[in-house]
């Protein structure tokens, strides 16, 4: 049996291979590739004992070329803090993170690679809720006396409790962006709320 090791890149996928039909699912969802098992047709001039065979062809997907600096700078832009409070996320020193961040010729350590892992899940988690900055709300906002910054300093990032945080600071933004809207916009708001509004 042929096996067929096949890359794709995002949003591109564009072959052609005798023999093979493959089916792409572009319009919905770019990375995924549909490879169709096929049968070879028997040859006349083959020997007897070779039957139609078929042929599968095993595909890898491309995985993300995301690096740990890529992670650091999403953590900067999404949860607006300082430098020195990323380099307590990533549980390494501020140096560390500038030449990390700075030198691509830096190579992170394993633990490095590990503790970005668990960060992007978080900030994941933090983007798929809240579409804002948090900024300071990162370090403010207290439930139980502890703050989203002190739960993603854990060596343990709880992704619960992340939710849960998120949720809460994503409240507190809206509701802080609908009190300085003018009284006119929020009425025009609630008309086009209501049940028989056109």
């Amino acid at each position: 049996m042929n096996n067929y090791q096949i890359t794709t890149s995002t949003n591109c996928v564009a072959m052609a291979l005798v023999g093979a039909f493959l089916a792409t699912t572009a319009g919905t969802a770019p990375d995924r590739l549909w490879v169709l098992p096929i049968k070879r047709v028997l040859d006349i001039n083959a020997p007897a004992s070779s039957g139609p065979i078929t042929n599968y062809l095993s595909v890898q997907k491309a995985e993300s070329s995301l690096t740990i600096p890529d992670v650091i700078v999403q953590a900067q832009n999404i949860l607006g803090i300082s430098k020195l409070h990323l380099a307590a996320v990533f549980k390494m020193s501020r140096q560390n993170l500038d030449n990390l961040l700075k030198n691509n010729e830096q190579v992170p350590t394993q633990d490095t690679e590990a503790r970005a892992m668990q960060v992007k899940q978080a900030l994941d988690i933090i983007s798929e809720i809240c579409p804002y900055k948090l900024g300071a709300s990162t370090m403010t906002c207290r439930i139980d006396g502890k703050r989203l910054f002190d739960e993603l300093a854990e060596n343990e990032i709880d992704l619960h409790q992340v939710r849960v945080f998120t949720q809460e600071i994503n409240k507190r933004i809206q509701l802080q962006q609908q009190s300085s809207l003018p009284e006119s916009i929020i009425k025009n708001q609630e008309f086009i709320d209501t049940f028989n509004a056109i």
